[in-house]
């Protein structure tokens, strides 16, 4: 299972934690830890701010990774980072992790279902 920290004055990775980088990942972080959805106060310029997961008070809110922002470090005093136990893939599961073989059935579901289309379509193309 997978934890959340909220970390006061510094990043994810100064504490040995992993920043939040998804949307609805930072959803969870968080309702987890008694934030509720908001925006920051004063600061309309998120693009200059490092991504990921931040609480101001008991408002959280989502940077998302763009252009100019994946090496950013700094973000304002006022901000707390929401940090995971562990790393999210690109896509996850309901606890918002996959093992190897929740991947592997995924793929092979995908596999069937592909496959099945291409059979559908090539039945009607032969008509």
């Amino acid at each position: 299972t997978v934890s959340y920290v909220r970390v006061a004055s510094s990043g994810c990775e100064d504490t040995g934690l992993f920043p939040v980088l998804d949307r609805a990942a930072c959803s969870e972080a968080a309702l987890a830890l008694g934030c509720s959805p908001g925006t920051p106060s004063g600061h309309s310029r998120m693009a200059t701010y490092p991504p990921g997961c931040f609480a101001e008070h008991l408002n959280s809110f989502f940077v998302p990774q763009r252009p100019g922002n994946q090496n950013k470090t700094t973000q304002p005093a006022s901000w707390s980072s929401l940090c995971s136990s562990k790393s999210y893939p690109p896509w996850s599961s309901n606890d918002g992790f996959l093992d190897q073989k929740t991947i592997s059935d995924r793929v092979a579901e995908n596999d069937k279902d592909v496959a099945s289309i291409f059979r559908r379509n090539a039945r009607r193309t032969a008509r």
